[in-house]
C-alpha cells in the first residue's frame, strides 16, 4: 500500500471510530474498543428496551380473547429484570382467574394459565343424582371439551394424551389431565371427571 493510500485509510478509519463513539454516546450505550494489530473493532452495547406494562397487558388480553371491560380485577404487572426479563401479570373475570408471564423485550408469551374461579361452575350433581355423579365422562367427551376450548381441528384429537382420573382432596374435585403440544407451546388441561367441564388450562413456551 502506498503512503497516500495508507493515510486515506487511516483517516477513514478514524472518522468511522469517531462516528461510532458518537452514536454509542447518544444512545446511552457503553462503547468498547478492542484493538488488534492495526485494526480497530468497536462493539456498541445498546441498552435493553422493554415493552411497556400496557403493551404486556394488551398481549395477555388478546391471547385470552378478552376485552379489558370484561376484567374485574387487574393486578399491577411485575417486571423482573435479568438474563430473561419478564412481566408477570394476574387478572380475573367473573368466572376465571388468569396468570401470564411475558418476555419483557420480545413480547413472547412464556407461560399462561387460567382456572375457574368458583367451584359452583363445575360442581358435581346433587345427591338425588348420585348415580350419575359416580360415573365419569368418557375420554371422547374429555377430548372434545379440550378441543372446543383450545379451538383445535378435529384431526388433532389423536394427539391429546388423557391420564387416568385424579382426585384432588384439597380442592375436592376429580379431574382428567390432558396434555399435548401445539406449535411452540406445551399444554396441560384439567377436565372435571363427572361433568366434562374444563376447569383449568396451562401452556408453556417450548421454543421448538
Amino acid at each position: 500500500m502506498s503512503k497516500k493510500a495508507f493515510i486515506r485509510f487511516k483517516t477513514a478509519a478514524s472518522a468511522f471510530m469517531a462516528a461510532a463513539l458518537a452514536i454509542g454516546t447518544l444512545a446511552g450505550a457503553s462503547p468498547i474498543g478492542a484493538i488488534t494489530g492495526q485494526t480497530s473493532v468497536i462493539v456498541v452495547q445498546a441498552a435493553k428496551k422493554y415493552i411497556t406494562e400496557k403493551k404486556a397487558e394488551s398481549i395477555a388480553l388478546k391471547d385470552a380473547k378478552l376485552k379489558k371491560s370484561a376484567v374485574e380485577e387487574f393486578d399491577e404487572a411485575e417486571l423482573e429484570k435479568g438474563k430473561k426479563p419478564k412481566y408477570k401479570l394476574a387478572f380475573s373475570t367473573e368466572t376465571k382467574e388468569y396468570e401470564y408471564v411475558i418476555h419483557a423485550t420480545s413480547g413472547q408469551i412464556l407461560e399462561a394459565k387460567w382456572d375457574l374461579s368458583d367451584k359452583d361452575l363445575y360442581e358435581e350433581p346433587d345427591d338425588d343424582e348420585e348415580e350419575v355423579a359416580k360415573k365419569a365422562v368418557t375420554v371422547d367427551v374429555v377430548k372434545k371439551a379440550v378441543q372446543k376450548d383450545a379451538r383445535l381441528k378435529k384431526s388433532f384429537l389423536k394427539n391429546l394424551k388423557v391420564s387416568k382420573a385424579t382426585e384432588d382432596d384439597d380442592e375436592d374435585v376429580t379431574f382428567f389431565k390432558v396434555t399435548f403440544k401445539n406449535g411452540k407451546y406445551k399444554y396441560t388441561y384439567e377436565v372435571e371427571a363427572y361433568t366434562g367441564i374444563v376447569i383449568s388450562m396451562e401452556k408453556k413456551y417450548s421454543g421448538k
